[in-house]
């Protein structure tokens, strides 16, 4: 237990008589108080992503991932003891919130020689020294119930069953010195009602059994709830102790034979001590509520006593806490005169107690010493040995609770299994190799060697033994890959071997420069993984396969892949790491990719195939926002800093397209509508790009961009109108959305060199494109005068011009004469004359009003249409009329309509042989064809 103190244990117990003990032999030489051992190390940090890593490597377990508590190691290389002594325990570790413990045995220096399977939460589990048919050996009660025996090997050889698994119960177990018989307690729960309680509890009565270890019959048997001579009522209980939803009745706290083969036992629940014959019934209690002996004079009944056994000269000794934390604790001796049934004390040593904790619900083992003195364990991993008077000869404590009942016992552990061995690469040639033989007790020294293979290796490195686990720093080769480890016992002798392949991780992690690369420590062993192999690190992972070699996979990634699994596959490269900092990954599965410390994307499937297909986070598309999204509907989108990867089922078929761009932020704008069928494709031209979509019903549109025009949709009948005129190469790309433009009602959509429109029969889309669009425009669009287009931009017979009807008028164009907008009477004048076939021609102005404001004349190549609504009576009639030629040009010099004339109210007609007549409001004008003279008269 303490460096000072060296003592070999002579027997166990040199007669049944003392219970449950272990006797040592020698004397304890105290100059001072020496300070205390601290048997665990602190418990380890944990890392910023939440993975468990050392904050050195000696605390590593890199030779064991299997043991589980990495906080319990060697004590900064102190030596170790050449003694045969060991100390047997058990240790507590906390798992995600959750204490485990399992059986541990130490050395004298407080380092582990052998730690033994977790065995769950649900049961203390501490290892205790016994002997078994001859031989030197430990128990334990694992999780189930059982008391398992295990031999110096390691090997389980006996098991005691039929106890329940209660955490902190009653648990005991003592053999006698041949190792034929073993005394157990454990515990058995039923439902009761307590006392002063209102309803039934669980309750764990305390059973003690006495096994044949040679032929495991139960030689005895004894339950404290059982009805008859060793029946214990619940009133007895000066306090339940309640732990883990049971309330211990009894709670039985040590057992031994007495000289008689009776059993005698301490209670922590009665705090009494009891004598059980061999038959079960109770023949006296000393102590508690019904003591059978009346104390003599300076005598004191028990009040907590524990750990009672029987000494060769017929006293009794039990440790006496008084029931008072903080209190005095006494090392108790007593006669007791079973036929007069009086008790006389006989020493009472006060013992110092700085070193245990005295709280009356905790364990207390109790071994004599040669001295005659107690060593006392606490269960709470304090432990205390004493002088023959009762000062403290050594003591132990644990760190960061984590405790350890400590009994003192003769060991040498001989396992049956090979050496483990651990190798870090710390550089290009550097190797750390971390040798531990779990339960060996003979190892003086650990010796490595190299080579390229087992035939060729060299020593390279010789280190003592510093504890559990021994770290020895050696050199290597490139060509280097075996690594040897020996166990050297203290005379140089090889008693054990283990080989160990040096794995493509290891070296890789060698290469990247160790601990001081950006993995840093690691925080696990090799395991393998999907066909081949991975290892943690503080800061990634490396992972290794025959045809990917060693991949390494650095921060949040790592993180992300571990959470994902299986499905994230094998790295195919490193992560790559660009200017800002970011991460990506390629992985059998897709790309993973990480912009900040805690958060990584996944791409996989078919948006893997597509964003591959747009190089990637190279591409437009850039680095993934989020992982792909599933709606409910089946449909899934995937988010990128560019744009988006969209999969849905079209029509049957799934299609898997990507949007970006200015495509995709008018998209979004507009509330992700329909869905979109194609990627951004490029139009004939090479100017512009669009993708298609679909919407619910079946309906196609498109968004159209254009450095020049940006993005804009186009929808439905518009569409297909513009399909219909040549797309881009007709009347250019859309430089609008279908809107309504102010003042209006009809819906319109304007492109580079045209417009739609509905048509006004609202059974088509028309186009208005060109000069005549432009005239159209002065005209106030389908707000103004001429309204929504009846027709397309149509050829005129003579295939010199162009025109658009409207329901109030039609526009005409032509090279020489440029667009012009007719009134629908104008044009109704102007077809009467053969429209631009007739002798009228072309329009060169547009349908204007007069200066009147009541008539509006529109001037063609050869001829003028006049019109003028003029009031008569209760309505009006209309006057018009063509004039051309001469008379149109004398009417002019007139002063056209504002003349004295007026308004022409009908065509010219023949006048007179070889004269021309036209009729005005107001007079007559007369053309002679002669003399190509004109007159007025006027009426």
């Amino acid at each position: 237990m303490s460096t000072p103190i060296k003592r070999v244990v002579a027997s166990l117990c040199a007669t049944a008589a003392i219970t449950g003990c272990l006797v040592t032999s020698g004397t304890a030489v105290q100059a001072e108080r020496p300070a205390p051992l601290e048997a665990n190390a602190a418990a380890l940090p944990a890392a910023a992503d939440g993975r468990q890593h050392p904050t050195q490597p000696l605390n590593g377990y890199r030779s064991r991932p299997d043991l589980v508590n990495a906080g319990l190691t060697s004590l900064g290389g102190l030596p170790v003891s050449t003694s045969t002594e060991a100390f047997f325990g058990y240790q507590r570790n906390n798992t995600n919130g959750e204490y485990r413990e399992s059986p541990v045995i130490h050395d004298s220096n407080g380092a582990p020689v052998w730690i033994g399977a977790n065995n769950g939460p649900t049961c203390l589990c501490p290892a205790v020294p016994i002997r078994f048919r001859g031989q030197a050996a430990f128990a334990f009660l694992n999780s189930s119930g059982t008391w398992q025996v295990l031999d110096a090997s390691y090997r389980k050889v006996f098991e005691i069953p039929g106890f329940a698994a209660v955490r902190n119960s009653d648990w005991f177990i003592t053999t006698n010195p041949e190792g034929t018989r073993a005394l157990v307690t454990g515990n058995r729960t039923f439902k009761a009602r307590l006392p002063e309680g209102t309803s039934d509890v669980t309750v764990g009565a305390s059973l003690v059994k006495e096994i044949d270890l040679l032929t495991g019959d139960v030689l005895f048997s004894w339950d404290s709830q059982t009805a008859g001579p060793g029946f214990v009522p619940l009133t007895d209980t000066v306090r339940f102790r309640s732990k883990d939803g049971v309330a211990h009745h009894m709670d039985v706290d040590a057992v031994g034979w007495d000289a008689d083969g009776g059993i005698l036992l301490t209670a922590r629940g009665t705090r009494a001590i009891y004598k059980i014959d061999r038959s079960g019934a109770v023949v006296w209690t000393f102590g508690g509520k019904h003591s059978s002996f009346e104390p003599a004079p300076g005598t004191s009944a028990p009040v907590d006593p524990r750990s009672v056994r029987r000494n060769p000269d017929g006293t009794l000794s039990y440790l006496e806490l008084h029931d008072a934390v903080g209190g005095p604790v006494h090392w108790v001796t007593v006669s007791l005169d079973e036929t007069a049934r009086t008790a006389a004390l006989v020493t009472s040593r006060e013992l110092e107690r700085t070193a245990i904790d005295q709280d009356y619900g905790k364990y207390f083992l109790v071994q004599t010493l040669a001295n005659g003195s107690p060593a006392i364990s606490d269960g709470m991993g304090n432990a205390a040995e004493y002088t023959s008077g009762s000062d403290l000869a050594a003591w132990t404590h644990p760190k960061s609770g984590m405790g350890t009942n400590t009994l003192r016992a003769p060991w040498q552990g001989t396992p049956q299994t090979k050496p483990d061995l651990g190798l870090d690469m710390t550089s290009a040639t550097g190797l750390s190799a971390y040798a531990s033989w779990n339960g060996a007790t003979e190892v003086a020294k650990w010796r490595v060697s190299v080579g390229p293979g087992t035939a060729g290796l060299r020593v390279v490195g010789e280190a003592a033994r510093t504890g559990f686990e021994t770290r020895v720093n050696v050199e290597v080769t490139a060509a280097d890959s075996t690594v040897r480890v020996e166990a050297l016992d203290v005379g140089g002798r090889v008693i054990a071997t283990t080989d160990k392949t040096l794995s493509p991780i290891t070296l890789r992690y060698g290469q990247l420069g160790g601990a001081n690369s950006a993995l840093g420590l690691p925080t696990s062993q090799i395991e393998a993984w999907q066909g081949g192999f991975r290892q943690h690190f503080v800061g990634g992972d490396i992972y290794w396969r025959a045809d990917t070699g060693a991949r390494v996979v650095l921060g949040a990634i790592a993180k992300r892949m571990d959470e994902i699994g299986a499905a994230a596959g094998f790295p195919l490269a490193d992560t790559a790491k660009d200017s800002r900092g970011y991460l990506s990954q390629l992985l059998t599965s897709g790309g993973m990719y990480s912009r900040v410390l805690d958060m990584a994307e996944w791409v996989t499937g078919a948006e893997w195939t597509k964003y591959s297909a747009m190089n990637r986070e190279k591409g437009v598309l850039g680095f993934p926002k989020e992982d792909v999204l599933v709606q409910s509907d089946g449909s899934a989108a995937q988010l990128f800093d560019g744009g988006e990867i969209h999969r849905a089922s079209v029509g049957g078929r799934t299609r898997v397209v990507e949007i970006h761009g200015a495509i995709y932020t008018l998209w979004k704008q507009q509330r992700r509508e329909g869905v979109p069928t194609t990627d951004e494709i490029a139009t004939p031209d090479g100017v512009g790009r669009f993708n298609a979509f679909t919407d619910n019903r079946g309906r196609n549109w498109s968004i159209y961009w254009t450095p020049r025009t940006g993005a804009h949709a186009v929808r439905d009948e518009y569409r297909a109108k513009w399909g219909a005129v040549g797309w881009e190469g007709g009347i250019g790309y859309p430089v609008s959305e279908q809107g309504v433009r102010p003042g209006a009602y009809i819906p319109h959509q304007d492109f580079e060199r045209g417009s739609l429109y509905p048509n006004a029969n609202g059974r088509s889309i028309q186009v208005v494109q060109g000069a005549i669009r432009d005239k159209y425009g002065q005209t106030g669009w389908s707000a103004g005068w001429l309204g929504s287009p009846l027709t397309d931009e149509l050829v005129t017979p003579d295939g010199y011009g162009r025109f658009n009807q409207f329901p109030q008028g039609c526009i005409y164009w032509t090279p020489r004469t440029g667009a012009q907008a007719l009134s629908a009477q104008t044009r109704e004048e102007w077809m009467h004359h053969g429209w631009e076939l007739g002798w009228l021609g072309y329009p060169v102005t547009s349908s204007a009003p007069t200066p009147d404001g009541i008539g509006e004349h529109t001037h063609f190549e050869r001829g003028s249409i006049y019109w003028a609504r003029r009031p008569y009576q209760t309505g009006y009639w209309f006057v018009s009329g063509t004039v051309r030629g001469d008379i149109r040009a004398k009417y002019a010099s007139l002063g056209w309509e504002r003349s004295r004339l007026g308004y022409p109210v009908a065509d010219e007609y023949e006048y007179a042989r070889g004269k021309v007549g036209q009729r005005f409001e107001n007079g007559l004008i007369i053309w002679d064809a002669r003399t190509r003279a004109t007159t007025v008269q006027y009426l």
